[in-house]
């Protein structure tokens, strides 16, 4: 595959240093082989996520230059709520610091004990956030999602036939929502497609269900749309993203994804009460409404984020690079699950280490050694010993691909990496769990070698 050009020239950059290998296993070793507490000082390419890792543009830097940091109703707010409204549609928009916030004030507000809240795919923070309000979290994703070698087309799509049969199991009245995640981060990065996503709007309208979306990767997934669903080929991803959020009763954004931002999100909703209420909790943690949690200046960033991520150039070669590392990996013969979806690339960890129970932790164990190896982070994703339910996804190492960071030589350079742990995969050994958190265990939780 040809690797696609880079539609920026670097205007700013930063030094990063490749340790030597003692000096990474020292870091790992102090890190309880957790990836995640490694200081990033010791990392040479990072892909442990896609979240506030962006590059911001010099339209982006100029605009924090023109911020207004009045406490209340500032320039910079009203700037913010236009461009947001612009794009998504929505009525009433509610800043935030990040997107978790809006989760765990949204659930707070709608849940009780008991209530069933299905999805395509929960991300590990709503799923928490769910949990921690008594609720439950009900995945419903499509079969073609678990065949990790099936090139079909969305497979982040809900499951219609399992929404109705959840609906006709429990009582309607202990479903206040329907969530749906676009691009579905833990399945793979996959989209949903339009079409799904009338369906299931459908079938929700049926019962007077509310739903909401978790569009962290807005931009991706409209992208991908455009792509391969038929209907759409001529329409722009303005159009796309309207037509996406018309069905849905209002949305949750963290805007350090898609929105191009280091940090920063909000909530938005047609329903006037609900964003009442929504904003008289917020101010308890989160500071005037008109913030969020949020400096002037990062609004204004969001602002022009937001609007900088539907330029189709960009996502071209956004959704081309992701695609460049995929085809780099499986050219040397490493599992990774197809198609490629819109941010990072999932090396499926039963394949390449199928000597490992789930007991040993291997994703945790592969992240370990791809980073000795050459300085290179991922993440564990879907990790079974932790699944207290079937789980017939497979567990991940997940290489997320920060967005206008990295060049392609980068992604050459993890691609080698990579190769190189996967010709010596049969010495790896797994991991012993020392600490043990109780909720987002990947975050916080040590090992040793067994």
């Amino acid at each position: 595959m040809r690797s696609p050009p880079e539609p920026y020239r670097i205007k700013s950059c930063e030094k990063i240093r490749l340790s030597v290998r003692g000096e990474r296993a020292s870091a790992l070793k102090k890190a309880g082989h957790n990836v995640f507490l490694l200081p990033s000082e010791s990392v040479y390419v990072d892909l442990l996520s896609d979240s506030g890792t962006s590059a911001m543009s010099s339209s982006q830097w100029a605009s924090l230059m023109s911020a207004d940091e009045s406490f209340a109703h500032s320039r910079s707010y009203y700037s913010f709520v236009d461009s947001i409204r612009s794009v998504f549609g929505f009525e009433h928009i509610l800043p935030l610091h990040q997107g978790r916030i809006g989760e765990h004030l949204f659930f707070q507000l709608i849940l009780k004990r008991g209530d069933h809240v299905p999805s395509n795919t929960h991300f590990g923070p709503t799923r928490a956030n769910i949990e921690a309000f008594g609720g439950i979290p009900q995945e419903l994703l499509t079969y073609t999602a678990f065949d990790w070698k099936s090139q079909a087309l969305f497979k982040g799509n809900l499951d219609i036939e399992g929404l109705r049969t959840l609906i006709a199991r429990v009582d309607k009245e202990t479903i206040p929502v329907c969530m749906l995640t676009i691009t579905n981060n833990t399945g793979a990065g996959q989209p949903v497609s339009l079409s799904n996503i009338r369906s299931v709007r459908e079938e929700l309208n049926r019962r007077d269900i509310r739903f909401y979306v978790d569009a962290a990767r807005f931009a991706e997934n409209a992208y991908l749309i455009k792509k391969y669903e038929n209907e759409y080929k001529e329409k722009s991803l303005e159009e796309i993203v309207k037509t996406i959020l018309s069905h849905f009763d209002g949305c949750l954004v963290s805007a350090k994804k898609d929105g191009l931002s280091n940090t920063g999100g909000f909530f938005a909703t047609n329903n006037a009460a609900l964003a009442d209420s929504f904003k008289d909790l917020a101010m308890l943690t989160e500071g005037f409404y008109t913030q969020g949690g949020c400096a002037a200046r990062d609004l204004e960033a969001m602002g022009q984020g937001i609007k900088e991520s539907l330029d189709e150039e960009y996502l071209s070669f956004r959704i081309g690079q992701v695609a460049y590392l995929g085809e780099m990996l499986a050219g040397e013969g490493i599992p990774v699950y197809k198609p490629y979806g819109g941010h990072a690339i999932f090396i499926v960890v039963g394949e390449f280490l199928p000597h490992l129970k789930h007991s040993d932790f291997p994703a945790q164990a592969l992240c370990g050694e791809i980073y000795l190896e050459g300085g290179v982070r991922g993440a564990p994703e879907n990790v079974k010993a932790w699944k207290k339910e079937e789980d017939r996804m497979p567990e991940f190492v997940r290489l997320s691909i920060p967005r206008r960071v990295y060049s392609n030589t980068h992604l050459e350079y993890v691609a080698q990496v990579v190769s190189s742990v996967y010709k010596r995969r049969e010495s790896i050994k797994g991991l012993s769990m020392v600490k043990e958190p109780p909720r987002l265990k990947e975050f916080t939780s040590t090992f040793e070698r067994r």
